[in-house]
């Protein structure tokens, strides 16, 4: 039950990314908070040196937003306003860089802006 509705909250961020997308809306705090919100069962890895174990949640995730940003295709505002997004957030909770680059190593992602660090100028990346 639990997974389903996991699946199902994915699914609503989802459709209103790619309807915001397709509207040509430009709002790039909605991508923003649609991002914060999927990458969110990252954060007490990211946050806390005890800390392990890479919840599966958020390597979900983390996919989740890569499919979400490579929908964007065109949407070069959006990307770089996501970039920085990332870059503020980690920056303001305290993440650890190298635990960053280790989520996006187990959980296999491979497109920016989601492969961001705080010393990337995102305006370069796309």
């Amino acid at each position: 039950m639990k997974g389903m509705k996991v699946w199902g909250l994915l699914i609503l961020i989802i459709m209103a990314a790619v309807s915001a997308a397709r509207t040509g809306a430009d709002d790039s705090n909605l991508v923003c908070s649609i991002a914060l919100s999927l990458l969110s069962p990252c954060k007490d890895f990211l946050v806390n040196v005890d800390e392990e174990t890479i919840p599966e949640t958020c390597c979900v995730g983390c996919l989740v937003l890569e499919k979400i940003v490579r929908n964007l295709k065109n949407r070069r505002k959006l990307k770089i306003g996501l970039c920085k997004c990332l870059q503020g957030d980690g920056s303001l909770s305290g993440a650890d860089e190298d635990k960053a680059f280790q989520v996006i190593g187990t959980c296999n992602v491979t497109y920016s802006p989601i492969l961001t660090g705080p010393d990337v100028d995102c305006t370069k990346i796309f």
